[in-house]
């Protein structure tokens, strides 16, 4: 497998059993394969293609599909051995063809048409990066940083990293660093002992970002963040207080709310919505919980249950409540993280030339974006949305 080699399409359909929804299978490897991270876009030339990241050659590389053709094209070489591409390590570019990365200790761009790839700058010693992410005008890629602390801190085996709780604990001095696209030093705009994961940049302010205190959910007293890059200043993003447990926040499509879900005082799963600047928020109770949640708007909601309940759902807002139905059974193992379903509704700009509807645009939704393991190995898939009515219920409790 060579860098620029294109691949036939692996595509393949079929209709859930659950619900009859068309679910559409875009790769078929033996090999894990999954898409972004659902905080972020992968989309890119136009909405025409789109990144994902698999494990094919025994090592980990990233690939582009073609949503016109659903033909694959291999854009990076690491071989066997190599310090490759881990699963949740690469982010797109908004506004030019180009791609950010994680390669071993070191963070590359690399030009999406031509392949070219370079340098920009290479962690220390002593700390991990975590998944960058760029500013909406293109000129920032904004990572965390976390001190790597295992002397005397039990290893969980699966990460290869001490237990989250552990290391939550320890209280780490981590950053959060900013470093211009076309490469250079990189600026410190936040730092503090705690561990911080899931920098999230603003889809429309360059200088806005949300970050949250990491570790297990019911042991972090805050989670969600907001930071402005230019000036250092940080916010409460959904204050908490004892017993809320939230978590997996991301911006909406349009910028102006952060979503999230997690459980009530009283256990009850929720899911609810907060101004960036952290001015309101609003929590609706569900009937079910799921292990993420993902919309455009306030509209409707997708998420995907559990190993316990795999199906993928849909939030509909009736104007009082959010009314659930079931989309259909993943059957995804939730093992590692790249076995996580992570579901994301496709934007209204992207066009992909598969499903019953056709190219045109819709008023909602169409498909949903998701990796399971339906088979021996994770592969992505995107379901259509059929109309929502037609759906089997989740029924509310006292219904």
């Amino acid at each position: 497998m060579s860098k620029g080699q294109v691949y036939p399409p692996e595509y393949s359909s079929f209709r859930d059993e659950v619900s009859g929804a068309v679910v559409h299978q875009l790769t078929d490897h033996l090999c894990h394969s999954n898409h972004l991270y659902f905080t972020h876009l992968p989309y890119y030339a136009g909405g025409r293609k789109m990144l994902f990241h698999s494990d094919r050659g025994n090592s980990g590389n990233l690939f582009e599909l073609d949503l016109a053709t659903l033909e694959i094209r291999q854009l990076t070489e690491f071989g066997p051995g190599e310090p490759g591409v881990e699963p949740f390590s690469a982010c797109v570019n908004p506004v030019k063809d180009e791609a950010f990365f994680w390669a071993g200790r070191n963070l590359r761009a690399i030009d999406l048409v031509s392949l070219v790839e370079r340098d920009i700058w290479e962690m220390p010693e002593g700390i991990r990066c975590l998944t960058p992410n760029c500013s909406s005008d293109g000129r920032h890629v904004f990572f965390a940083t976390n001190p790597i602390i295992t002397e005397d801190l039990p290893i969980d085996r699966l990460r290869g990293a001490p237990h989250s709780k552990d290391y939550c604990a320890q209280r780490p001095r981590c950053r959060i660093m900013r470093i211009p696209a076309s490469g250079g030093e990189p600026q410190t705009i936040w730092e503090e002992d705690y561990w911080i994961g899931h920098v999230n940049t603003s889809p429309h302010k360059p200088n806005l970002l949300t970050f949250c205190h990491e570790g297990p959910w019911a042991l972090v007293e805050q989670r969600i963040w907001g930071l402005d890059a230019d000036t250092g200043r940080a916010w409460k993003i959904r204050p908490e207080v004892e017993g809320d447990v939230i978590g997996h926040e991301y911006w909406f499509a349009d910028g102006s709310r952060i979503g999230y879900h997690g459980r009530s005082k009283d256990k009850a799963a929720l899911w609810g919505h907060a101004d960036p600047m952290g001015g309101d928020f609003v929590d609706y109770a569900l009937p079910r919980g799921s292990t993420h949640f993902q919309s455009l708007d306030a509209s409707l909601v997708v998420s995907d249950g559990s190993v316990l309940d795999p199906h993928l759902y849909l939030w509909r807002w009736n104007g009082v409540c959010y009314d659930g139905a079931i989309l259909m059974q993943h059957r995804c193992s939730f093992h590692v993280q790249n076995l996580h379903c992570h579901p994301a509704f496709v934007p209204h700009t992207i066009t992909l030339s598969i499903g019953s509807g056709g190219p045109q645009a819709s008023p909602v939704p169409r498909f949903v974006l998701f990796t399971a393991d339906i088979g021996a190995y994770g592969n992505i898939f995107v379901v259509e949305v059929p109309d929502f009515d037609s759906l089997p219920a989740v029924q509310q409790p006292g219904r």
